[in-house]
């Protein structure tokens, strides 16, 4: 069993961890988070988050420091800034397989870390920096610990439930106790094993525990730097957040259903009928649902947010991926039948049109030009040049999208459903491959490496005066390529715009050649570099 944990841990940490240094960082969240990193990291501060020199607290540190090890150990760079993330992505399937293969057995506990692995929202989680990984992470720990203490009644485990718990609210804030601690009593309720945890020596050090881990930061960045954060941390971004959409992040009440039912793919089809497989014991049957509590309280908590991002609801996929593994197990090694047969067929099914889609590709990217308005040309520029795709690359990553579906379809007719995991399994992993190293690098040179280099050009010519994005917001990632300080002006406030040339001295301002024009209405204009959508210019004085 080790050799089989080592690889899946092995395959899963190359998949994660090749070309991750290959492509730009993203805006927004990515690159801002990665600045505040690099910012910490150059003062040697481990408390205080800063962007541009002003304090930065809208997260816990927990990231930061991921990333502040990252840049000490690989460089002021993406692999620093990534690093990290990916490896916490290798620990969380880890945790899966150690702490669930006690009530589900071993071949379920490896099942449950190849399929929440090769999930498709894990897949671009691990390889994108953003808080929902490490808060995933032991926000599963806790609950995955919680259960244990209420099968062993162990106190030993509670306390360690407790902890993860603490550090939850390290990685994202107090969400990291409140969910687990609600699906926790919840389920105790159900099961008639409330007194347990409510017992004193259980829940009084637990809850001091959690909170001092919890609270720790924010204890030390009050007592060094003073406790005026605490508004901005809490009120806008706990209350706030929660009550008002923040930066147009808004949407329906049903907004996380589709991201669910597209981000597990391609184990989707699988998800039902393994909602009603019988479990083994009376402990794998409480396991399961101390999971579907949690999914469920999450999805109904974030779904009454009013601030929605699709990376919220991370933390449901593991427990999507222990119930589906856990309900393969009774039939893992026959040939699928009823709901698992149409699961199968849906599951190959679609992998026949993700083959089309990629052979569809160059067709889709070629019209985009044509097909964005103005109003998308403005925040992705990118998109306005043809984005040409290697026929090499297409047929390479078409065709083995194919050839796994045709070995689906003869698995499902002759083969055992066990042998389909493995198939599905491969497939994610190699089409995540193929993606990184043939259609990624396109995607990059059009929409995300031109800002990077332009920030470095204007790095190179800023003077005393802020660089000006004109018409461009939330693009920090201009500050991690080089841009010491960045003032954003709205290409429709005519009085921000005429600042830019009424000073003594030109000023600098990068824009987008499809917001040129309003700029050059307000003044004279000198174009100092363009580069794929993106132009950098000096307003000369009027």
């Amino acid at each position: 069993m080790a050799v089989r944990v080592a690889f899946v841990l092995l395959v899963l940490g190359l998949t994660y961890g090749l070309r991750l240094g290959s492509h730009a960082l993203i805006d927004y969240d990515e690159a801002v988070y990665a600045q505040a990193s690099r910012e910490m990291h150059e003062r040697g501060d481990v408390l205080l988050p800063t962007v541009g020199g002003e304090p930065f607290v809208e997260k816990p540190p927990m990231l930061y420091w991921s990333q502040y090890a990252g840049y000490a150990l690989l460089g002021t760079n993406e692999w620093g800034a990534r690093g990290g993330n990916a490896l916490a992505g290798l620990a969380l399937l880890f945790v899966v397989f150690a702490l669930t293969r006690r009530t589900l057995g071993d071949r379920s506990a490896i099942r449950s870390a190849w399929v929440l692995g090769t999930a498709t929202a894990y897949l671009l989680i691990t390889r994108i920096a953003v808080t929902d990984l490490l808060f995933t992470l032991w926000m599963i720990t806790s609950l995955l610990c919680a259960h244990r203490a209420l099968e062993t009644k162990s106190r030993r485990w509670f306390l360690a439930a407790s902890a993860a718990a603490g550090l939850a609210m390290l990685a994202k804030g107090l969400v990291g106790i409140l969910l687990p601690g609600g699906a926790l009593l919840i389920h105790a309720l159900l099961t008639k094993r409330v007194r347990v945890i409510l017992q004193p020596t259980w829940v009084i050090p637990g809850m001091l525990l959690a909170l001092l881990v919890g609270s720790s930061w924010t204890l030390a960045l009050g007592a060094t730097h003073g406790f005026e954060f605490l508004e901005k941390l809490f009120g806008e971004h706990h209350v706030s957040r929660f009550l008002e959409p923040m930066q147009g992040h808004a949407g329906p009440f049903w907004y996380y259903l589709p991201v669910l039912l597209l981000g597990f793919l391609p184990w989707t089809a699988f998800l039902l009928p393994a909602r009603w497989a019988e479990a083994k014991d009376e402990p794998s049957r409480h396991l399961i649902q101390l999971l579907w509590i949690y999914a469920l309280l999450a999805l109904v908590f974030f779904s009454i947010s009013a601030t929605k991002l699709v990376n919220y609801v991370t933390p449901i996929f593991p427990c999507f991926a222990i119930i589906t593994a856990a309900g393969m197990e009774r039939v893992a090694n026959e040939r699928p039948r009823g709901e698992w047969a149409m699961a199968a067929w849906i599951s190959v099914a679609g992998t026949f049109g993700l083959a089309g889609l990629v052979f569809f590709l160059p067709t889709i990217f070629g019209a985009l030009p044509y097909w964005v308005g103005d109003k998308v040309l403005r925040e992705f520029p990118g998109l306005g040049s043809e984005i040409l795709l290697s026929k090499d690359a297409v047929l390479g990553v078409g065709g083995a999208f194919l050839l796994v579906a045709v070995l689906g379809a003869i698995v499902c007719v002759r083969g055992t459903l066990e042998h389909l995991v493995r198939i599905t399994a491969a497939t994610a992993v190699v089409g995540t491959l193929l993606v990184v190293f043939c259609l990624l690098p396109v995607l990059d040179a059009h929409l995300l490496r031109p800002l990077g280099r332009i920030a470095r050009t204007a790095a190179a010519n800023e003077g005393e005066a802020p660089v000006a994005l004109v018409g461009i917001r939330h693009r920090p990632s201009t500050l991690f390529y080089g841009i010491r300080r960045i003032e954003y002006v709205p290409e429709d406030h005519a009085p921000s715009v005429n600042t830019l040339f009424a000073g003594p001295d030109a000023r600098i301002a990068l824009t987008t050649s499809a917001m040129l024009s309003d700029l050059t209405a307000r003044g004279e204009i000198e174009v100092i570099a363009r580069d794929t959508g993106y132009v950098l210019v000096h307003c000369l004085p009027r």
